[in-house]
């Protein structure tokens, strides 16, 4: 049976994706008690396991768990663009990767924005406090016309995806 995501009946909202993996239960308790509350949009969340969070995680009308869905193009697609608070764990986040394959900016801890170096700063934005994420999302949700952002795309293929990855390989056996 496919699990279909609710209508949103066309609000703007920013997303978030992760599993309920600590760190990402850390962070984005930390969002909502800390963000959520100074910023004029809703905020999505959907990951497997998060239902069992959803009394902690809504905690006002600007947050809604979504759970696990069979397919995340449409959030990720009217999605104004990703946030990634994570504080806590090791290693690069896919959730970043996943975000540029959909085109979206992303506002992201240093912790998320681990070995992504080699993507702009101007699509994935590093947020180091609580101010940062509220001015950047209360400026951009308020001034945003395209949910796209195609440079966040052309960053996946050239560094990210599967044929970048076979890319690199080539070379490095062709020595």
């Amino acid at each position: 049976m496919k699990k279909k995501i609710p209508s949103l009946n066309n609000e703007k909202y920013i997303l978030f994706v992760g599993g309920s993996f600590y760190g990402n239960i850390h962070g984005i308790k930390w969002f909502i008690k800390n963000v959520v509350p100074e910023i004029d949009v809703k905020l999505i969340l959907v990951g497997f396991g998060l239902e069992n969070y959803r009394s902690s995680l809504e905690v006002n009308n600007k947050v809604k768990v979504v759970a696990s869905a069979d397919s995340l193009y449409e959030l990720y697609k009217d999605a104004l663009f990703v946030i990634a608070p994570i504080f806590k764990g090791s290693g690069m986040k896919t959730k970043v990767a996943e975000s540029l394959m959909f085109g979206k900016i992303i506002l992201a801890t240093k912790e998320a924005a681990s070995g992504y170096d080699s993507v702009p700063r101007d699509v994935l934005i590093e947020c180091f406090d609580k101010n940062k994420f509220i001015e950047f999302i209360n400026k951009f949700s308020a001034n945003n016309n395209s949910k796209f952002n195609q440079k966040s795309r052309d960053i996946y293929e050239e560094f990210y995806s599967l044929d970048a990855g076979i890319n690199r390989f080539k070379k490095m056996f062709s020595k």
